[in-house]
């Protein structure tokens, strides 16, 4: 299961990450009490200041991150994506 605050082995908590970089190519089961094998994906990349749909290679002050959620069984890929700005 997962607990909030802080993760439990094998799982990196909290405190292990100093920026928002560090949880690219993060990847985790989740179970709960209802589903077990939830599969969570994240990946994070620079995007464009003037339009943040845009990734770019290049440093800039956003960044997004995108979560991917599925089940093999009971859920097509679900992505969430929110703005970082720094």
């Amino acid at each position: 299961q997962v607990s909030p605050w802080p993760d439990l082995k094998p799982y990196k908590s909290i405190s292990a990450f100093s920026d928002v970089d560090d949880y690219n190519n993060y990847e985790r089961t989740v179970n709960t009490d209802l589903i077990s094998g939830i599969k969570l994906k994240i990946v994070v990349y620079y995007v464009s200041e003037s339009d943040p749909t845009t990734k770019v290679n290049s440093q800039t002050y956003l960044k997004r991150v995108v979560v991917t959620a599925e089940h093999t069984i009971y859920l097509q890929p679900v992505t969430f994506s929110t703005l970082a700005a720094y």
